[in-house]
């Protein structure tokens, strides 16, 4: 009797895939509304109010998702691929929510204006 291999398990590929697209939306969605603002019309930039939001929650949710895959890429010792670019795409949003959540007093803009 044959003996066939085990079949891999693709827990970590599913969930870096998902964080990958997650992540992904959030970047396209603000780059259609800037293209849109820049080169259609000035009126499109409100959508920004919409749009920076939720690409902020889907970077989050995907940064999430990347860390959950990488967890299971390292319990099946393989499969790292996807999961890190889906926590290197999430990953991206992470400044902008930075300097969203500080004031604007203690911004390193305006620490330079009071300085000079």
């Amino acid at each position: 009797m044959t003996r066939t291999p085990p079949t891999r398990r693709r827990r970590a590929l599913a969930w870096g895939i998902a964080a990958t697209v997650v992540s992904a939306l959030g970047i396209l969605g603000v780059g259609i509304v800037m293209l849109l603002a820049i080169t259609v019309d000035e009126n499109y930039a409100w959508l920004l109010l919409v749009v920076l939001p939720a690409a902020l929650v889907g970077g989050a949710i995907g940064g999430i998702l990347g860390v959950v895959g990488l967890v299971f890429a390292r319990i099946d010792r393989g499969g790292f691929a996807w999961p890190a670019v889906g926590l290197v795409l999430g990953a991206d949003r992470a400044p902008q929510r930075l300097v969203r959540l500080t004031p604007a007093e203690h911004s390193l803009g305006a620490a330079r204006r009071r300085a000079s």
